[in-house]
């Protein structure tokens, strides 16, 4: 083991002084009987904060558990109440809420079908196809397709000046 420890202080003498490579031994050497031991052991003060905070946390997580566990009860006792309410209110009158039907007037449904209103609903979806089809048109030519066919096409031709034989 001298002979390590001589061999490592000369090769540490060459990059630093005397003393420093002195103290690079020491802490090498006291590195390697650190690693050696099977399983060091952490202080004690280190694994009583550990098991604090493992502490703390499950009784955080106990909180939130019994919190969500009231929280569900709540809402269980809610659903019983309210269904027992609608129970008891549909057994007691069930044709005490008349049901109506809904009745349009004829005269908003032939409003609604004049000539002058389709032809300005018409002329509404005309306007709006013509935008589509002139943006989406306008999109095809600022598409990365309409580039990448301009590239090849640049490169074809530039292949086909053969200008690397001047």
């Amino acid at each position: 083991m001298k002979e390590n420890r001589h061999q490592l202080e000369t090769l540490l003498r060459c990059f630093c002084e005397e003393a420093q490579a002195a103290q690079f031994a020491e802490e090498i050497e006291a590195c390697e009987k650190l690693l050696a031991d099977d399983s060091p052991l952490p202080r004690p003060e280190v694994l009583t904060a550990i098991k604090q905070t493992l502490r703390q946390r499950t009784a955080a997580l106990a909180r939130k558990r019994h919190l969500y566990r009231q929280m569900l009860t709540a809402a269980a006792a809610c659903l019983a109440a309210g269904v027992g309410l609608l129970w008891s209110l549909h057994h007691q009158s069930p044709e005490a809420v008349p049901v109506q039907p809904v009745a349009l007037q004829s005269s908003m449904v032939q409003e609604f079908f004049t000539d002058e209103a389709v032809s300005e609903i018409s002329s509404k979806l005309d306007d709006i196809t013509e935008q589509l089809h002139a943006d989406s048109s306008s999109n095809r030519a600022d598409s990365w397709e309409a580039e990448i066919n301009n590239e090849i096409e640049e490169m074809v031709l530039i292949a086909q000046a053969d200008f690397w034989k001047g």
